[in-house]
């Protein structure tokens, strides 16, 4: 698995989504690795799977916290085939 972060605005205001999928476009060769990216920003960011067309992983999945107190979170994934999104909490609440 090869982990990956989006980085807030307050570390780095110029980083995008986009340019970070460029740069593993660039720096792999195919794989079967499993690649996970956490968007770690506020806003809205496109998630269209056809940026992720033709990263060299086998899968590409993203995750971000959709609460302030980051106990609600989302994944999405596989965004190499038909991307579905996944609600879950953390810590998981007891019965």
């Amino acid at each position: 698995m090869q982990l990956k972060e989006l980085v807030p605005n307050d570390l780095n205001p110029d980083a995008s989504l986009e340019q970070l999928v460029a740069q593993l476009r660039k720096r792999h060769a195919a794989t079967d690795t499993v690649l996970a990216i956490r968007l770690n920003r506020n806003g809205r960011t496109d998630l269209s799977p056809t940026l992720f067309e033709d990263l060299p992983y086998s899968e590409v999945w993203l995750f971000w916290a959709a609460s302030p107190d980051a106990q609600d979170w989302r994944l999405y994934g596989n965004m190499r085939a038909a991307p579905v999104l996944t609600e879950y909490q953390y810590p998981t609440a007891t019965p």
